[in-house]
């Protein structure tokens, strides 16, 4: 979460609980919720992740996001 914030300037949580280690929280509401919004912080989350040696296939989150919605 502190690469997302230092890089992107995005706030991202900590996971809570017995998941704590393996996930995080990203809040969105009200006007937030949109593409506008949501789409850089999944950017920023995937760029991170890639920045800390995980290995997914890059930008496949946001791909997704992005076909929600236009719907």
């Amino acid at each position: 979460t502190a690469h997302v914030r230092a890089h992107q300037n995005i706030v991202i949580g900590g996971g809570m609980g017995p998941l704590m280690d393996r996930t995080l929280r990203v809040g969105h509401m009200g006007i937030t919720a949109s593409a506008q919004y949501v789409l850089p912080t999944l950017m920023g989350i995937e760029a991170a992740l890639a920045a800390n040696g995980h290995k997914f296939t890059r930008w496949e989150g946001v791909r997704a996001a992005q076909e929600i919605f236009e719907e």
